[in-house]
């Protein structure tokens, strides 16, 4: 053996036994001595690329490919350290080079995909993607190339298959689970998500994305102790990562934690003082003191006076803050004008349409006309008489005040926001029939075996022992015949407010972005709906056997014990003073558009609120809702 090749050998055995530094020291000063030897040029091209060095990879690659420029390997690994290094261009020229010596070379078309996608060449990385994917139909990493090109060219469905195959190749692959997860997520479907973050940060602990992305799937399954951890382990791995700081802030601001929130919010901005979320959230810290409405009001219009071209939906959030925070200042024409700014931009960032809510509530009309309410069924005699509580209403009426004065008492478990009904209407329109009238067409077994389902989606939100279940989603409204088949003694907590109010209330509210809230991105579509969903409540109420308890928003806030204690005694419980400690169960966590309420005062500045926008709420508006104020009892002069 030559000294040359005992000085390679010796530096493979340093490299092998961990000793990185000293095997790169005795490579590189052999390459002094022989600088184009190419053995020695390839072994410190890979252990450079392998300590991420990836400038200094790629010079060595470089050196050997002009030594060596009919290698088609050799242009491979020079092209994989661009690639690496950032530098998509070369890295794409590079690959091109690999191609024309080795055609359909799997590898290398994965990796002009993965160049192309860098270079924003998304058609071109779809291609050679595909191609790829044929040549090498089984291998987990080019699956992940394609789902990548599939997202880049907006094609979720596509991307979202492609993931899947990639995490059925590779269960491990932790990368393609963050990005199937962040796609469902884009589609609101949080409990997979989560579930797949998990499985990602089981496969890889180090990878700061799974736990960033797990943070927010937590976050918005309102699981916001977890969520909070998430984030917490995604900063331990990149500590100076503003927007998980500002993650991080947002969770605490829903705890209402806000003296935390602030800091985790102020060290976001140190980092990046232009992050939007992080200035969103320490502009709700600071409002929640009255002394604080101007520094905040001051935030946020620098923000958007220094980002007018920022134009997602954290912009929006912030121009609905913004809108809130004027009105409690008194400036209603900004206010009105920020209302509507937000609402414009997250409707057209978002693309969300209220076409599948409405069809939604149409499938409900056609379904229950009065004549086939008036012929329900009778309920068995068997059924229990202890039954769930549902708070039905408009949104924005004083729904989240409600459930947290119930959480005070011990005989009720108020579950906020679930998707207990919409499961039930998830099963029935995998049933024969048409949905919802097939909900008539169930036995008393299959009627048991749906209340089974919704008890145990009870037990799994409440995550722990269940006493009577309070159910408060305000358009479960709509869904009254089906919860009233399902469960026919159930009882209803209907909350009203001043229809002017509350779809004024609703407008100038920064709500998630689904269908059912796509109405208020105008105030003419919130009118709209307020109309729909009352039209069918009376007919219900006109029609079903149904127990019902109302409750006024106004009322609450003027008179909170006497109004609870009636719907204490409606409930058949006896009263318990604890209901009336209200600011005591704020630091739960609330993820509905009114948790920060709950950490103040009850209060009554919010009662004919629509009196001050008179000027700027459309005439049409008013006299559509005015109907029903006259029914309820509201003055609308």
């Amino acid at each position: 053996m030559g000294l040359e090749s005992k000085r390679l050998l010796e530096a493979r055995t340093l490299w092998q036994d961990g000793q990185f530094t000293a095997a790169r020291m005795t490579l590189e000063q052999f390459l002094v001595e022989h600088p184009d030897d190419p053995d020695g040029l390839q072994l410190l091209g890979a252990q450079l690329l392998a300590l991420a060095e990836y400038a200094e990879s790629s010079r060595r690659y470089e050196r050997l490919a002009a030594l060596r420029p009919d290698d088609p390997a050799v242009h491979g690994n020079l092209a994989n350290a661009l690639l690496l290094d950032g530098r998509f261009d070369d890295a794409a020229s590079a690959y091109s080079r690999t191609l024309a010596l080795a055609p359909d070379h799997p590898q290398a078309l994965n990796g002009l995909a993965e160049a192309e996608l860098g270079r924003n060449q998304a058609e071109r990385a779809l291609a050679l993607a595909r191609r790829a994917c044929t040549a090498a139909p089984n291998h987990a990493p080019f699956q992940y190339t394609l789902g990548r090109a599939f997202e880049a060219l907006e094609q979720s469905r596509n991307a979202e298959a492609a993931y899947r195959s990639a995490i059925g190749l590779a269960p491990n692959l932790a990368q393609a689970r963050v990005n199937l997860a962040v796609g469902l997520m884009d589609r609101h479907q949080y409990r997979e998500a989560a579930d797949q973050l998990i499985e990602a940060v089981r496969a890889n602990p180090a990878l700061e994305p799974a736990h960033f992305n797990l943070g927010r799937a937590l976050f918005y399954l309102q699981r916001l102790e977890p969520a909070l951890a998430a984030f917490d382990a995604a900063l331990d791995l990149a500590p100076r990562h503003a927007d998980t700081l500002a993650m991080k802030a947002t969770v605490l601001e829903h705890l209402n934690r806000p003296d935390m929130a602030r800091l985790a919010a102020e060290q976001a901005l140190e980092i990046e003082p232009s992050n939007a979320q992080a200035t969103l959230t320490l502009a709700r810290c600071l409002k929640r003191s009255e002394d604080g409405l101007e520094p905040a009001a001051d935030l946020l219009s620098t923000w958007v006076d220094l980002h007018p071209d920022e134009t997602d939906a954290t912009a929006g959030s912030i121009r609905l803050e913004l809108a809130t925070i004027l009105d409690r200042l008194g400036d209603e024409q900004n206010a009105w004008a920020m209302a509507s700014a937000g609402n414009t931009m997250i409707a057209d960032v978002t693309k969300v349409r209220t076409t599948e809510y409405a069809e939604h509530l149409a499938a409900y009309a056609r379904a229950f006309p009065p004549e086939r309410l008036s012929d329900w069924p009778q309920p068995d005699s068997s059924e229990t008489a202890n039954e769930p509580v549902f708070i039905v209403g408009f949104p924005r009426s004083g729904t989240t005040l409600l459930d947290n004065l119930l959480r005070g008492h011990p005989g009720l478990t108020v579950l906020e926001e679930t998707d207990l009904v919409a499961t039930l209407e998830q099963r029935l329109r995998l049933r024969a029939g048409q949905f919802p009238v097939n909900v008539l067409e169930l036995d008393r077994t299959e009627l048991a075996t749906l209340r089974e389902l919704w008890f145990e989606r009870a037990r799994e939100h409440a995550r722990g022992p269940i006493a009577r279940v309070v159910d408060k989603l305000p358009l479960n409204l709509v869904a009254v015949p089906l919860i009233a088949r399902v469960f026919p003694h159930a009882r209803f907590v209907l909350v009203l407010r001043h229809p002017f109010d509350a779809v004024l209330s609703g407008f100038f509210q920064d709500f998630e972005p689904i269908p059912a809230m796509a109405y208020f991105f105008g105030i003419e579509a919130a009118a709209q709906l307020y109309e729909t969903v009352f039209t069918l409540w009376e007919r219900y109420r006109a029609h079903l056997p149904l127990a019902i308890h109302e409750i006024r928003y106004e009322s609450l806030v003027s008179d909170p014990e006497a109004t609870m204690r009636e719907l204490i005694g409606y409930l058949g419980l006896d009263w318990d003073a604890r209901i009336l400690e209200h600011e005591q169960h704020s630091g739960r966590g609330i993820n509905t558009p009114s948790y920060h309420q709950v950490a103040q005062p009850i209060y009554d500045r919010a009662v004919e609120r629509w009196r001050r926008y008179r000027e700027q709420i459309p005439a049409a508006v008013l006299e559509q809702l005015r109907p029903f104020a006259t029914q309820f009892g509201y003055s609308a002069d």
